[in-house]
């Protein structure tokens, strides 16, 4: 039986998408589309107005839709649970955020990823990510309005760091930086498992902008060290 993936992913500057098709033999692209983002309109949401184009160049009808968003808009924090059970997990990420986010939790919404960091008998190192409801709304507002439900929204470059985490060998360790022209995104990929994200304002100018990006990196590597 065959199965229809649409990845929806929208940036500050671009909205891209990709059509996969799936089947008990294979999975292959069946469309895709970038589209930039103009700010040129007024009065008009320009991330909508890219999102209707791209529905004129894609046959949505029967896709799961995955949808990811700009990395800047979520929190994310290392923390050590005292026990496994992914329910539990959910149930107390509330209670050990609390101390150290600047909302309150209940403006929140809060997810993991499971680090995978060993056979431990008695605690679970995951990666909380936080996203103010206010910050996602909108985004949800804009694909109600043009009938898309997704079955999962995901922070922009996370998929594709998952993806290379996997195919890499687990026994070299990745940087993985996503650069795009608002926000760049690091992923530090130990052990075949991701382990840090940070984001940051993609440097304006040319000429200094790789010299940004590594002195973005090399600070990160050392927080990292003293974690």
């Amino acid at each position: 039986m065959s199965r229809k993936v649409l990845g929806i992913d929208i940036r500050k500057e671009s909205v891209s998408a990709v059509l996969v098709k799936t089947s008990l033999r294979e999975s292959r692209i069946d469309a895709h589309v970038h589209i930039p983002i103009s700010d040129s309109v007024e009065n008009e949401n320009p991330s909508k107005i890219a999102l209707e184009a791209l529905c004129n160049e894609i046959e949505m009808d029967g896709c799961d839709c995955v949808v990811s968003i700009s990395a800047d808009h979520f929190s994310y924090r290392i923390l050590q649970i005292p026990f496994k059970d992914s329910k539990k997990i959910k149930m107390v990420l509330p209670f050990e955020l609390e101390p150290t986010v600047p909302y309150p939790v209940d403006d929140l919404l809060i997810d993991f990823i499971d680090l995978k960091s060993g056979d431990h008998n008695n605690h679970t190192d995951v990666i909380a990510v936080t996203v103010p409801k206010s910050e996602l709304t909108p985004y949800l507002a804009i694909l109600n309005a043009i009938k898309i439900d997704p079955v999962m929204v995901t922070l922009s470059g996370l998929p594709s760091a998952l993806c290379l985490a996997n195919q890499a060998d687990a026994d070299n360790d990745q940087l993985i930086l996503k650069v795009d022209q608002a926000i760049s995104t690091l992923f530090i990929v130990i052990n075949g498992g991701i382990k840090l994200i940070r984001s940051f304002p993609t440097p304006v100018n040319d000429d200094s902008r790789a010299g940004s990006l590594g002195a973005f990196v090399h600070r990160t590597l050392s927080a990292f060290g003293e974690i």
